[in-house]
């Protein structure tokens, strides 16, 4: 499962051929813009299971690991917003920055 701060974008399938450690998979997701914040998380979260009867949560077969080298590639493109003044101090204040103000 693949969520864009924490809304569902899509699930993706894994590969059983994945457990080979040399195998890589590239994905395109469109994510939602009315979803977008002043920070951002993407999460992503393993659904699996090697038996329905009997099961080990610490067992490595039901394991992924996310490589640190991994990368995540964002194209993106700016929408326009009115000139309107309503939209004052947006630009120029942050309620998450507790530093003093300089304008």
């Amino acid at each position: 499962k693949v969520y864009f701060n924490e809304n569902l974008v899509t699930v993706l399938p894994i590969n059983e051929q994945l457990s080979v450690v040399k195998n890589t998979v590239n994905h395109s997701l469109k994510l939602n813009a009315n979803y977008v914040q002043d920070y951002n998380q993407v999460r992503f979260e393993l659904v699996g299971y090697y038996d329905l009867r009997c099961q080990d949560y610490f067992s490595r077969s039901i394991w992924t690991e996310i490589n640190k080298s991994s990368n995540i590639t964002l194209n993106q493109k700016q929408l326009a917003i009115d000139s309107r003044l309503e939209y004052l101090p947006e630009p120029f204040f942050d309620a998450k920055d507790y530093n003093k103000l300089s304008l």
